[in-house]
């Protein structure tokens, strides 16, 4: 043929892909197949299955290896030009793991009974995650019929679980939580509380004539709620050894907003047709219900379906695999989160830093989310219509599934632009990168402490305020003994934590004084004392937090701890001076104003350093500015609220990218008192806000959560706090803990 040149790979006929090629299981989400004789010359083999291409690029003829997220499929090459060559059917079909559907949790006798819809296949087994207080326990268990009882569960804690299919080469298929959370504990004569997500219940003196264990169970089951009605709050069951004597006083958090006592009914159910019905003593501003009930089964809250009230609808967004998006909407209680989380963590998926504020919805409402990849040739919208009907407000939980985009990995980083509207006028965007920063932010647990459960935080006004008293709560032993074979917490053994803590008041130095300083001294020696930690001094300097340091001597200090030949559980680095950049450099003061580089301080805690440093937290705590940007409304008129900015020889820049990386090496976490760039703050009657905020969290919430979720608390306790002249400061982290780091106060004793 006249022009054709077989040296252009474009005009070149499209080759079959020949046999033999087959697909084999990848994992628990994904298929391979491998197709042999790919000619070097063909740029593009195409994986097809369920209406779904999957573009992957051929650099030899070895052979290639794609993975995708369906049952079967066929190969066909194409080109650059979108030329497609002859298709061949794979030789084999993987069957999926089918889905365990309706995941339940009751009281049997002194036991839990966990059950759940069988499978009509006899090769299939059952594989049984527990939790307790959100901790995965390490032992699984399996079992060939549809139930597994747990005998004696521990008093006063509350658990859940996940059930997955597994065949008997030990593959595993998607996991799918329990529909309830379960709760066990023992209420004496003199009454108690029981507190279990958003329900409460009261029982007062002489509920029981002698000491009785009652089991609580929330959950989400729904389906119960009779046609007639919608539910508007969780489902609520409540069983006990022994006879009630009196009324025991009932709480459940609704849903829905601008409630009237007539407007709803509680429903006690006998059995799963019959009910009776219970009325309300009084609707609380925070939408919480309240009634009295004696005879205890399964209630709820719900109202007549001719009644329209506005419902809060939370949101999540979810990336499925590798390409795909999947939006959560769900009713505004923790019960109900608790439920999508499990959803999609059974999935593997990974949670989207994309969260819209909260959505009152009425019927006929109509929402609009459209997704968009920036930097994306075609610049594609992708757009999903809700509308809101009965059934949209009756139903807890919605999930939706958006179209394949264009494939990630085809770009370095790209920017996707999340937009939310409500009835075309309300919009709000978010924006997020792609790849994700960090896996860490995949994990997600609940940061905020159960009432009841642990010593509340409510009752302090002021977390970053003045601390009056640091008394240490201990942790449970169970929960202690209980991370000696979880492989997700780190191990706490003996000699536990090492802390050096190092401040410079810069005394008498007119304009540099760190009046209040001595305050945070106090804070952090008791602290990490009453944890359990050693603190560090050596011959010239026993207790090195009681006088400043040169930069010199802050070095050598901080060099002899990263030396050490001792293995301790963790090590506890406080560094509290002046603090900014310099030639572009993240650095804080000595106290003769010689500056030390941040970045060099951490290096000498990298595992290639000392054994003894290596999977083990280091935590390093710093109060001091970390740059010269201050917004000028938080300046006050006597300038003393504000920690001093340090000037150096060098004109002082902007901070580089350099001084926003993570560390380079595991195990080490870093927080901060402000936002980079910025100047950190300190009362010079009350101390700094975020070594206040630190001691006041960690010594009430070390007993039940671990570290990265503290100071969760403590960054809302920051953000939440205004000082003279509108003066704010934001705390953040950096980590790269690969584990739970829990302080387990009280042990090892």
């Amino acid at each position: 043929m006249a022009g054709r040149s077989d040296n252009n790979p474009s005009q070149r006929p499209l080759a079959l892909i020949k046999s033999p090629n087959k697909i084999t299981v990848e994992g628990k989400n994904s298929i391979g197949i491998e197709c042999n004789n790919v000619s070097s010359h063909l740029d593009i083999l195409t994986a097809f299955a369920a209406n779904v291409e999957i573009n992957l690029k051929s650099d030899d003829s070895k052979g290639l290896v794609a993975n995708i997220k369906k049952q079967s499929g066929y190969q066909y090459c194409k080109n650059k030009q979108g030329k497609i060559g002859a298709k061949t059917q794979s030789k084999n079909v993987i069957k999926a793991l089918p889905r365990i559907e309706n995941v339940s949790s009751r009281r049997s006798g002194s036991d839990i009974l966990l059950t759940w819809d069988g499978v009509p296949d006899s090769n299939i087994l059952y594989n049984i995650e527990i939790f307790c207080d959100d901790v995965k326990l390490r032992e699984t268990h399996t079992t060939e019929i549809p139930q597994y009882r747990m005998k004696s569960p521990t008093l006063g804690k509350q658990y859940h679980f996940q059930v997955s299919a597994k065949n008997k080469q030990g593959k595993i298929g998607a996991k799918t939580q329990s529909k309830n959370v379960i709760k066990v504990k023992k209420i004496g004569i003199k009454g108690d509380t029981m507190n279990l997500n958003e329900c409460k219940v009261a029982f007062p003196d002489g509920t029981f004539n002698e000491q009785t264990k009652v089991w609580m169970s929330v959950g989400l089951d729904n389906s119960i709620c009779p046609a007639e009605y919608v539910a508007i709050t969780p489902v609520l069951d409540i069983s006990a050894e022994s006879t009630l004597r009196k009324n025991a006083i009932v709480q459940m958090k609704s849903w829905c907003l601008e409630l009237k006592k007539e407007d709803f009914e509680i429903l006690h159910f006998t059995n799963d047709t019959d009910w009776n019905i219970i009325k309300p003593d009084l609707v609380m501003q925070d939408r919480t219900i309240e009634f009295r009930c004696q005879e205890f089964s399964r209630v709820i809250a719900a109202i007549k379906r001719l009644f329209s009230a506005p419902v809060v609808k939370e949101n999540l967004f979810y990336l499925v695999g590798k390409n795909q998006i999947n939006f959560a909407f769900f009713n505004s209680t923790l019960s109900t989160e608790e439920s999508v989380k499990g959803f999609y963590k059974g999935l593997d998926a990974k949670l989207l830093p994309a969260r819209f504020n909260p959505f009152v919805l009425r019927r006929g409402d109509k929402i609009h989310v459209k997704l968009r990849v920036e930097g994306n040739p075609e610049n594609l919208w992708f757009n999903k219509p809700v509308f809101v009907n009965d059934d949209f407000l009756k139903k807890p939980r919605h999930n939706f599934e958006f179209e394949l985009l264009p494939i990630f990995q085809q770009y370095p980083e790209i920017v996707i632009k999340c937009e939310m509207e409500k009835n075309g006028i309300d919009r709000e965007i978010k924006k997020f990168k792609f790849p994700l920063d960090s896996p860490r932010e995949n994990r997600v647990r609940d940061t905020e402490p159960r009432s009841g459960e642990q010593p509340s935080l409510a009752d302090i006004e002021d977390l970053c305020g003045l601390v009056e008293k640091i008394e240490v709560i201990p942790c449970d032993r169970n929960d202690y003994e209980k991370s000696f074979t979880d492989k997700g917490i780190y191990s706490i053994t003996k000699p536990k934590g090492l802390a050096l803590i190092l401040n410079n008041t810069f005394k008498g130095i007119k304009g540099k004084e760190r009046k209040g300083s001595e305050i945070d001294v106090k804070n952090m020696t008791t602290l990490w004392k009453k944890l359990g930690c050693k603190l560090y001094g050596n011959k010239t300097f026993p207790k090195p937090w009681e006088s400043d340091k040169t930069g010199k001597q802050m070095k050598d200090l901080l060099g002899e701890v990263s030396e050490i030949k001792t293995k301790y559980s963790f090590i506890v680095i406080v560094i509290m001076t002046h603090g900014g950049i310099d030639k572009g450099k993240p650095v804080f003061e000595g106290s003769d104003h010689k500056l030390v580089e941040v970045k060099k301080i951490e290096e000498m805690f990298f595992n290639t350093k000392n054994g003894n440093l290596q999977n083990i937290p280091k935590f390093f705590i710093y109060q001091f500015c970390r740059g010269t940007i201050i917004d000028r409304s938080t300046i006050a008129a006597d300038n003393k609220m504000k920690e001093p900015v340090m000037e150096s020889s060098e004109k002082v820049c902007v901070q580089t990218d350099g001084a926003r990386r993570m560390p380079t090496v595991s195990d080490i976490f870093v927080a901060y008192p402000t936002h980079e760039e910025h100047a950190a703050i300190r009362n010079i009657y009350e101390g700094s806000w975020f070594i206040n905020a630190i001691t006041n969290v960690f010594m009430r919430q070390a007993a039940k959560h671990h570290v990265a979720d503290m100071l969760t608390i403590v960054n809302r306790a920051m953000k939440e706090k205004t000082g003279t002249n509108e003066a704010k400061a934001m705390s953040e982290q950096k980590t790269s803990l690969s584990q739970f780091f829990y302080l387990f106060p009280g042990f090892p004793v």
